[in-house]
């Protein structure tokens, strides 16, 4: 979910003299890496010390895992890397891909560049057993439209305690990773494609950093949970990975799938308003290859009608299916529905924040101005569109609106008294709470499942989203974990965490998050040697994990009367439109 981001120097001077301390130690003891030979030729990386445990690791960032696609490359499948000459240093981020920086005012800001295919891996330097370690490759997130792999964001210090190796990578974005035109020139999901190639990377080299290629976990946040979901569906992915972990993101989420019919449409409206007027798509096609880049992604940002806001697709452009080239050489050869009718390969956990649907007001700062003057209008305005298009009948969708606002905001009540909280219920269940369901629903009626197990972030502290960016207004009465959140404590987020080592509450939640991700990566089992009930999902008795300061395991889906609501009211309009 997170764009590119300033750099800060956030540690406390004491906390780096300690480092710097260490680290000139380990430097004197001569453990520099040893340069370590991967496509295109050799690389060096570089030992820093933990922020958590104050213990050396490996860190090596920037790392080439496909030649840039710039040039006659872009809109292409992603191509293996050139060789280079001597000792390639990687010690620093390589470019994100090209996009609107997170919280930029109009103008919009836009940053990194169209050379975006790097990853950085880390690991660390102990390893008295000497064995091959578990491999956690994660996606991040940012709507398909921003995000990176920064080092800054996606701090490795907490997960690496665990003794995996983790990896985090780019990919591209926007237009860029997903525009998709129906032809071969064209074909789409770029961004997948890129995240696959990669995961090969990885296969083939990962056990050079002391990672096991055969015990691979695939993780993700958002658009990057919605991709390692993509992922259980392709049939280019089959055999890359090994278990599977989504956070907050599924394809079945509103805002994570297009028809390829709205990518070409929208690609000649961004022709159209650059000066390019046909009918022709291959020479659309022609034309876009010659745009620079920033000046490209600046008119994307600019072609979105409310229309398109309201389709529950606010993004210009995501994964499609492709219609072109031999089915068997396809990403996405069909739509999500269709592909998953075949039980997931590999064990599953999914996880959900208590209080998603708070990001709305970091997004749209105005919205919570909106929802105090009149909530029951905001949310009539954002019904879901695969529910309206059920009916015709007007009055039946205004029938369901009101349905809605009575759940929700128990109509009657003034609206200065409805807390921004219950819109922020509403949010969060029709764009992450809905999707998932429907896909865990699909995938545990498969008798030949692979385990799948279910867990709910919530914990309450200063250390959210929407209350440690700058200039977020942060609602009255609210509360839960906010989309994101669950990433602070997975993760150190040198750009806004600094306090974080600082709360044992916060520490504690850290190690809870970190074991289940990490038990899960290496057994499996998010239980591990937990002292705790849980067991995978069932039809017959689903039972799911609450993770705070404590590990509580209770009866259930997550927020089953939200759950239950919109498939009543799903069935109740699908009765209607037969009448």
């Amino acid at each position: 979910m997170f764009g590119v981001w300033k750099r800060f120097p956030l540690l406390p001077t004491s906390r780096l003299l300690a480092s710097a301390k260490n680290l000139a130690g380990l430097l004197t003891k001569n453990m520099n890496p040893t340069p370590i030979e991967v496509d295109g030729g050799l690389i060096e990386g570089e030992i820093l010390i933990n922020d958590l445990n104050d213990e050396p690791y490996y860190s090596f960032k920037g790392v080439p895992y496909a030649r840039p696609p710039t040039g006659s490359l872009r809109f292409q499948p992603p191509k293996s890397v050139k060789e280079w000459e001597g000792v390639r240093q990687c010690i620093e981020d390589g470019d994100a891909c090209c996009q609107k920086l997170l919280l930029s005012v109009p103008p919009p800001t836009i940053a990194g560049s169209e050379d975006c295919l790097y990853l950085n891996i880390y690991f660390p330097v102990s390893n008295p057993s000497k064995s091959l370690r578990p491999v956690m490759v994660f996606i991040h997130g940012g709507g398909f439209q921003s995000g990176s792999a920064d080092s800054n964001i996606y701090g490795p210090d907490f997960l690496i305690t665990k003794d995996i190796v983790l990896v985090t990578i780019n990919y591209r974005l926007n237009i860029f990773g997903f525009l998709n035109l129906g032809i071969e020139e064209c074909p789409g999901n770029f961004g997948l494609l890129d995240q696959r190639a990669a995961l090969i990377w990885v296969k083939k080299h990962i056990k050079k950093f002391s990672g096991d290629p055969n015990n691979v976990t695939i993780c993700g946040e958002s658009a990057g949970s919605a991709s390692v979901s993509y992922h259980l569906l392709s049939p280019l992915s089959k055999g890359l990975f090994h278990k599977a972990i989504k956070s907050s993101g599924c394809v079945f989420d509103p805002w994570a799938y297009m028809d390829p019919e709205i990518s070409i449409d929208r690609a000649f409206r961004i022709g159209k308003q650059l000066g390019c007027v046909t009918n022709d798509v291959k020479e659309l096609h022609k034309f876009l290859m010659t745009v620079p880049d920033k000046q490209l992604l600046k008119v994307v940002l600019t072609i979105m009608t409310p229309e398109d806001l309201h389709t529950g697709l606010p993004f210009a452009f995501v994964p499609s299916k492709e219609i072109c080239g031999s089915y068997e050489d396809r990403f996405l050869p069909s739509d999500p529905k269709t592909l998953l009718k075949q039980a997931p390969d590999v064990p599953v956990l999914v996880g959900l924040n208590s209080s998603e649907g708070l990001l709305i007001y970091l997004e749209n700062p105005r919205m919570l101005s909106k929802v105090t003057e009149n909530p029951g209008r905001v949310m009539d305005s954002m019904f879901p569109h695969d529910l309206k298009s059920l009916s015709k009948d007007h009055s039946k969708v205004a029938l369901a609106r009101s349905k809605v606002r009575q759940f929700y905001l128990k109509e009657g009540t003034a609206p200065e008294n409805i807390p921004a909280q219950k819109f922020a219920d509403f949010f969060g269940d029709i764009t992450w709470l809905r999707g998932n369901y429907q896909w865990l629903k699909t995938c545990l009626s498969f008798s030949a499942s692979k385990p799948i197990s279910l867990y709910l972030f919530d914990f309450e502290s200063d250390m959210s989203i929407i209350k440690l960016l700058p200039g977020v207004q942060v609602p009255d009465h609210s509360s839960g974990s906010c989309h994101g959140d669950d990433l602070l404590f997975l993760f150190n987020f040198r750009v806004l965490s600094d306090g974080m080592l600082e709360s044992d509450a916060c520490k504690q939640v850290v190690e809870n998050m970190t074991t289940v991700w990490t038990n899960f990566a290496k057994f499996g089992n998010p239980k591990g040697h937990l002292k705790v009930d849980w067991k995978p999902l069932s039809l017959g008795r689903p039972v799911h994990c609450k993770i705070g300061q404590k590990l509580e395991t209770q009866p259930g889906l997550i927020y089953e009367d939200r759950i239950k609501f919109w498939s009543d009211l799903q069935l109740s309009m699908l009765s209607q439109s037969k009448l």
